[in-house]
C-alpha cells in the first residue's frame, strides 16, 4: 500500500479505471492523472485498491489508521444497488447520444411528467427545455412526492426561457448566465456525486495554444451552456470596463497574460472606475481582490454600492498577486458596485500600467440554502439539490454532435457518467477483452479502401519498406490478421494518408471502411511515421500528440471517435530498438539487414462501449497535432465467446 510504487498506480489511470466501471478515490502523480485509490466493482462484489502508504505509518500515523479503519468499514458494509433510470430526451439528441455512449440502461418516456411519475428510487433524466420545465413546475406536488421517497431528477441544459420555472422547481431563485472560457475545477469540500471525478476530467481543453512558443492550451468556451449561482456572483455582473470578462474568469498571472488584463492608468492620475451592474440586487458580505505585480502594483482598493460614494468599503491591498479577502461588514446590498483602484506604487522602468488577474463577490445566502444546495464544481454548470432522502441535480454540459478536441467528448461522458453512477444507475459493462483468449476475430476487408503500398511503390522510405510483412492469415501480438496482397496483381495493399514525403496521389481522409457487424473490440495493426516527438519537459507534463482519429460509425447513426497518440499507441515504423508502448503491444519486428533498424508495427486494441449495437463503418482521419503519418496494415474486429 504505498502511492509510490507505480505498477498499481499506472494500471488504474484516470480513464481507464473509470472505462472499467472503477472509481478513482485519490489521483496522484504528473497532472493527477493516476488513481492511489481506487474501487472496482467486480459481479456483486467489490475491489477496493489501494497504493497510498499506509501499512508502513501505522505504528505512528493516525490519518493512516483512521484511512485504514474507514477502508476495512466501507467494504464490510458495501451493498450492491441499482435504481432504475428512465429519460425524457427525446428534444435532445445530443444529450440521448451522451447517454448511450456512456453505456448507463435507460428506458424511455414520452414526457418530463411520465419521467417523474417513476416509482423511487429512481433516475429520471430530463432535457430541461422551457416545456418541460414548465410542465414540471405546473405538477410540483408530483415533483416533490418524487424526490421526497428518494427519486432523483437530473435535469440538462436549463435556458433562460426556462429560467424562472426551474427556479420554482428547485426553490432557488438563481440567476443565470453563458458559459465561457473560465477555470472549472472540483471544489474543496467534493459532493458524494463527483466521487470518482478527477481535476483532469473537469478541465476541457481547446486546441489553440495560449502562446505559439511553449506548451499549454485555452480551455473550451463551451464545456456548459449556461451556468446559474451559487454564492460568488462577481462573472454575473456586466460592466462598461472592455476586459471585464478577463477579471472574473479564475485565471492568474501564471497561466497566461492572455487571460488577464493590465492596462494604463490615467494620465492625470486620477482613480481607475471599474462600473459592475448585477442582473438583480444582492447582499454581498464579502470581496477578494487578486492583483498582480506586473507593472505598478495597485495598494488601494476602493467599493462604492449603488452609486453612494460617501460610504465605501475601503481596501489596502498588498502589492503581492495573491488572493486578498475583505469582509463587508456590514453586508452591503447592492445592485450596482463600483470598483476603484484609488493608489498604486510607481515602479521605476515599467511602465505605468495597472494589472487585475481576478476579483469575487460573495452573496449573502441563508444557511438552510448550504444545507440543501452543493456545488459539484467552482461554477454553477453541475449543482447538486437534497429534497428529503432525494436529489434534483443541474447538469449544464453543452453536449454536441462533435467536439474540435475528440477528448472533451469523452470527458462530458465521463461527467454525466459519474453522476449518474453515484445515483446508483446501472450501466452495460462491455465484456472483458484480452487478446489470444476465447475471441473470434473477422477480419476487415480493407482491399476497396488501400491507399498505397508497403514496398518501393509507395513506402514511407524505399530503403526501410514493408514489403517483407508476411500476406495472408497472420497471428500477430495473439491476434488474428488478415493482410491484404493480391498476388497476382501490384496494388495498394496499406491505408495510409497523405503527408509530407508521401509518394502518389493519397488521400487526406479515408472514410466508410465497411464493418457491418457487432464487436467487442477491434484490433488495428498499424505502424507510422513520426515527424515530430515530444521534448522531456512535454513528457514529465503528459503531453501527447495526436497523430491520427480513427473513427466508429454505429449503425444507429452515432459515433465514437478513437484518438492515436504518437509514441504511446504506435511508434515510428523504422527503429533501432523497437519500442514498448503504453497503448499498443508490439505485433511484428523484421529486421532490415545490416542497417541497425528494423520494421515495427503495433497491435492497437479498442475495446467497444457499446457491444450490443452493430458498427457500420470505419474512418480513419489524420490528427489535430500534424506529426507524422499512420499507416494501417490490417483491421480485425473480435467477440468473446
Amino acid at each position: 500500500m504505498n502511492a509510490h510504487h507505480g505498477g498499481l498506480a499506472a494500471l488504474l489511470a484516470g480513464p481507464r479505471c473509470a472505462g472499467r466501471g472503477g472509481r478513482s478515490l485519490v489521483q496522484c502523480h504528473d497532472q493527477l492523472r493516476y488513481s492511489a485509490l481506487a474501487e472496482v466493482a467486480v459481479d456483486k462484489g467489490l475491489l477496493v485498491l489501494c497504493q497510498l502508504a499506509i501499512a508502513e505509518q501505522l505504528d505512528t500515523n493516525p490519518v493512516a489508521q483512521q484511512l485504514l479503519l474507514n477502508l476495512l468499514g466501507y467494504a464490510a458494509t458495501y451493498r450492491q444497488e441499482f435504481y432504475p433510470v428512465v429519460a425524457a430526451v427525446a428534444a435532445a439528441p445530443q444529450l440521448q447520444a451522451a447517454l448511450d455512449g456512456v453505456g448507463v440502461k435507460y428506458s424511455t418516456v414520452p414526457d418530463a411528467l411520465a419521467a417523474v411519475m417513476q416509482k423511487p428510487p429512481a433516475t429520471a433524466v430530463v432535457a430541461a427545455t422551457p416545456a418541460a420545465l414548465k410542465t414540471l413546475a405546473a405538477n410540483l406536488a408530483t415533483v416533490k412526492a418524487f424526490t421526497s421517497r428518494g427519486g432523483a431528477l437530473v435535469l440538462c441544459g436549463v435556458t433562460p426561457d426556462g429560467l424562472a420555472d426551474y427556479n420554482r422547481i428547485v426553490g432557488v431563485d438563481h440567476m443565470l448566465r453563458p458559459g465561457k472560457r473560465e477555470r472549472v475545477t472540483l471544489p474543496a469540500v467534493r459532493d458524494r456525486l463527483t466521487a470518482g471525478l478527477t481535476a483532469s476530467d473537469v478541465r476541457l481543453e481547446s486546441s489553440q495554444k495560449i502562446f505559439s512558443f511553449q506548451d499549454g492550451k485555452y480551455v473550451v468556451p463551451d464545456m456548459f451552456s449556461y451556468v446559474v449561482d451559487y454564492d460568488e456572483i462577481a462573472p454575473f455582473g456586466t460592466s462598461t470596463f472592455p476586459s471585464y470578462a478577463n477579471i472574473v474568469n479564475g485565471f492568474f498571472s501564471v497561466d497566461g497574460w492572455p487571460l488577464i488584463i493590465n492596462f494604463p492608468k490615467h494620465a492625470d492620475d486620477s482613480p481607475y472606475d471599474i462600473p459592475i451592474t448585477l442582473p438583480k440586487p444582492q447582499t454581498l458580505t464579502e470581496f477578494t481582490w487578486v492583483g498582480n505585480s506586473t507593472y505598478w502594483p495597485t495598494t488601494k482598493i476602493n467599493l462604492f454600492f449603488d452609486g453612494d460614494r460617501t460610504n465605501p468599503l475601503v481596501c489596502n491591498v498588498g502589492p503581492e498577486g495573491t488572493a486578498q479577502t475583505f469582509a463587508i461588514d456590514p453586508p452591503r446590498p447592492a445592485t450596482t458596485v463600483t470598483l476603484q483602484l484609488a493608489a498604486w506604487t510607481p515602479v521605476p522602468n515599467k511602465t505605468p500600467n495597472l494589472g487585475i488577474d481576478n476579483i469575487y463577490f460573495k452573496a449573502q445566502r441563508p444557511p438552510e440554502f448550504y444545507q440543501r444546495v452543493h456545488p459539484l464544481l467552482n461554477i454553477g454548470g453541475l449543482l447538486h439539490y437534497t429534497e428529503g432522502s432525494g436529489h434534483i441535480v443541474l447538469c449544464n454540459l453543452l453536449f454536441k454532435d462533435r467536439e474540435e478536441v475528440a477528448d472533451n467528448a469523452r470527458k462530458k461522458g465521463a461527467i454525466l457518467a459519474t453522476i449518474l453512477r453515484n445515483l446508483h444507475a446501472p450501466f452495460s459493462v462491455g465484456r472483458t477483452v484480452l487478446a489470444g483468449q476465447n475471441l473470434a476475430y473477422e477480419p476487415v476487408p480493407i482491399a476497396p479502401y488501400c491507399t498505397q503500398y508497403r514496398d518501393e511503390k509507395g513506402w514511407f522510405d524505399k530503403k526501410y519498406t514493408f514489403k517483407d510483412l508476411p500476406a495472408g492469415d497472420q497471428r500477430l501480438a495473439g491476434v488474428k490478421f488478415n493482410l491484404y496482397e493480391m498476388a497476382t496483381s501490384p496494388v495498394p495493399n496499406t491505408l495510409m494518408l497523405a503527408g509530407r514525403g508521401v509518394a502518389g496521389s493519397v488521400p487526406a481522409e479515408i472514410h466508410g471502411i465497411a464493418v457491418n457487424r457487432k464487436a467487442d473490440a477491434i484490433f488495428f495493426l498499424h505502424t507510422a511515421r513520426i515527424d515530430r516527438r515530444r521534448s522531456p519537459a512535454e513528457i514529465k507534463n503528459g503531453k501527447s500528440f495526436e497523430l491520427a482519429r480513427y473513427v466508429i460509425h454505429y449503425a444507429d447513426e452515432q459515433q465514437i471517435e478513437i484518438p492515436i497518440r504518437a509514441e504511446l499507441d504506435v511508434e515510428d515504423y523504422h527503429q533501432t530498438s523497437p519500442a514498448v508502448i503504453a497503448g499498443a503491444q508490439l505485433a511484428w519486428v523484421r529486421p532490415y539487414e545490416g542497417s541497425g533498424f528494423s520494421a515495427v508495427a503495433y497491435s492497437k486494441q479498442w475495446s467497444n462501449p457499446r457491444p450490443d449495437v452493430a458498427i457500420a463503418a470505419i474512418d480513419i482521419l489524420p490528427g489535430k497535432d500534424n506529426c507524422g503519418v499512420p499507416a494501417i496494415l490490417a483491421i480485425t474486429t473480435a467477440r468473446a465467446e
